[in-house]
């Protein structure tokens, strides 16, 4: 153990430390030490969250004056040992690894704070024949502002109709709704939400949603379906949202393999028993029988049911979405 009570002699170069080689004589006399700006290059942000460290840890100096030579940075844990030679003086020390360090915290706080992904998801319901009803949770620790949420349907909506958006993520007589696209079946809207004091914030842990009325639907059946996606615009990025309620692990094993065990949902099931998609138990079963639905001697098909079928179809697909072995 060092005896902590030895005198020193100062600029003496010995650390008093038993077993240690003293310094030189020469080490003490060196150049007075002269400590410069280093003026950083410019930093891309734009590289994953994976590359963020080593964009910061090698970023380049600014070019150097006459008789010098550009250097890059060290990794962080290296600045102590970080030094430029000029007239044959040091000219780092333990300022440079206070400076070095300071400056990678910065760039890396800068780089990580604007990648917050938002985690949202998305499900829909049938309230009703005729309507659609997207609900979006944020799942997320950070409250998100949506700046407009877009969705592709086989409905037609009657974009310049009042009353035919409304919910908390549409609030009545601020938001509008606009036709995007066609291919004559499938059709993007896209809901544009207020700003300012107005804006659309949905908190973290939340749940809010926005139904859609329209007046007919194209495809077979003149049945709506439930989105074929739903995206939101947040700062100006789009994001895809993930249905919610989907199977995970274990869940997603079909229950019954090699055998075909099923049930019938009578599309008068909602009217006399109350029944739901929902209430389906398909960690039971794996197959869905729906009665019914007409055809004629051309092998056309048609809705039997108007209002059943425009309301259990759409469910029976997303259940099927969540549940892939669900025939």
């Amino acid at each position: 153990m060092p005896d902590m009570n030895k005198k020193v002699s100062k600029g003496s170069g010995n650390t008093g430390v038993p077993g240690e080689t003293p310094k030189s004589p020469a080490a003490a006399g060196r150049k007075k030490t002269v400590v410069e700006r280093i003026p950083m290059g410019p930093i891309n942000t734009s590289a994953g969250s994976g590359n963020d460290r080593a964009a910061v840890s090698s970023l380049p100096v600014a070019s150097p004056g006459a008789g010098e030579r550009a250097k890059l940075l060290p990794p962080a844990g290296e600045f102590s040992s970080y030094s430029r030679s000029k007239s044959g003086g040091s000219v780092c020390g333990g300022l440079c690894f206070a400076a070095g360090m300071g400056v990678a915290i910065y760039f890396i706080v800068k780089a990580f704070s604007g990648s917050h992904k938002p985690n949202l998801q998305f499900q829909f319901k049938t309230p009703y024949a005729g309507g659609g009803t997207i609900i979006i949770s944020n799942k997320g620790d950070k409250d998100v502002k949506i700046e407009d949420i877009q969705f592709r349907i086989n409905g037609v909506i009657n974009t310049t109709k009042e009353g035919v958006i409304y919910g908390d993520l549409a609030p009545w007589g601020k938001t509008t709704i606009e036709a995007e696209k066609t291919d004559g079946i499938w059709t993007t809207y896209t809901i544009k939400e207020p700003s300012g004091d107005d804006s659309v914030v949905l908190k973290a842990g939340e749940t809010s949603n926005c139904t859609y009325v329209f007046d007919s639907a194209k495809g077979v059946l003149d049945v709506g379906v439930m989105p074929k996606g739903v995206d939101v615009t947040i700062d100006g990025k789009s994001h895809k949202l993930e249905l919610a309620g989907q199977c995970k692990g274990e869940a997603c094993d079909d229950p019954v393999p090699g055998w075909h065990l099923g049930g019938y949902l009578p599309n008068w099931a909602i009217y006399e028993e109350g029944f739901k998609v929902e209430d389906i138990p398909v960690d039971k079963i794996n197959h869905i029988y729906y009665a019914f639905i007409g055809y004629d001697q051309a092998g056309n098909i048609f809705s039997l049911d108007y209002n059943s079928d425009n309301i259990q179809l759409p469910m029976l697909m997303q259940l099927k979405k969540q549940h892939a072995y669900v025939l």
